[in-house]
């Protein structure tokens, strides 16, 4: 009998605890992971075509009157950004090597905190940078 008043006392305290704590759906919207799994695809699309010096691709996941800001100041607009990221190094394997790759940086966006109020969603990432400063030797 004791065992059975101590589970449904524990039943009790989980469904009073579950009727207090609002669920995500209940917190963000019907349509929050959904929203959410976009948001996260969108910056892996971001990194990868940075790492990989795909301006175009990078471009396309910004709105054309997007912003980019890398703490010197805000960056505005396709024209500007295209600048900015098309003049950064592309790490390209001297052509007297060829046996080698270049050496790389691959950037990483982690604890990704997402809110989505409405259309607008905004994150405060952190963002973190691995890099290889060593050319590998290439697979033949």
């Amino acid at each position: 009998m004791r065992k059975l008043s101590i589970a449904f006392l524990f039943g009790i305290t989980a469904l009073l605890f579950m009727s207090v704590v609002p669920s995500a759906s209940a917190q963000y919207g019907p349509n929050y992971a959904a929203d959410r799994a976009e948001i996260e695809d969108l910056q892996a699309r971001y990194m990868l075509a940075l790492d990989s010096g795909d301006v175009d691709t990078y471009l396309s996941t910004f709105t054309k009157d997007g912003v980019l800001d890398i703490g010197d100041g805000p960056i505005k607009g396709h024209d500007a950004i295209r600048k900015i990221i098309g003049g950064m190094p592309q790490g390209k394997a001297d052509a007297n090597a060829p046996k080698l790759r270049p050496a790389t940086g691959r950037h990483n966006i982690t604890n990704i905190v997402i809110k989505v109020e409405g259309t607008r969603p905004t994150e405060e990432p952190i963002g973190f940078t691995m890099a290889t400063t060593i050319p590998r030797e290439r697979d033949s």
